[in-house]
């Protein structure tokens, strides 16, 4: 298959912050798109927006791995 039709899976993790003097626990996401969605606009951007930032100190931890097709 092309690489476009190519299925990733994208996981972040967000640092937990203080709130009223409690610490709010990290919070973990991941989200899976096929490339050619990401190229042709298709998602929504919450993928985009974090590869393009990357490990920052919005994101401590960036994953990207592509799913095997069955």
């Amino acid at each position: 298959g092309k690489i476009v039709d190519q299925r990733v899976c994208v996981k972040w993790r967000q640092p937990g912050r203080w709130f009223n003097g409690f610490r709010i626990r990290d919070g973990y996401h991941s989200r899976c798109v096929y490339l050619k969605d990401l190229v042709m606009g298709e998602d929504d951007g919450e993928v985009l927006t974090v590869l393009g930032r990357g490990a920052t100190g919005e994101f401590l931890r960036v994953q990207v791995f592509v799913v095997n097709s069955p």
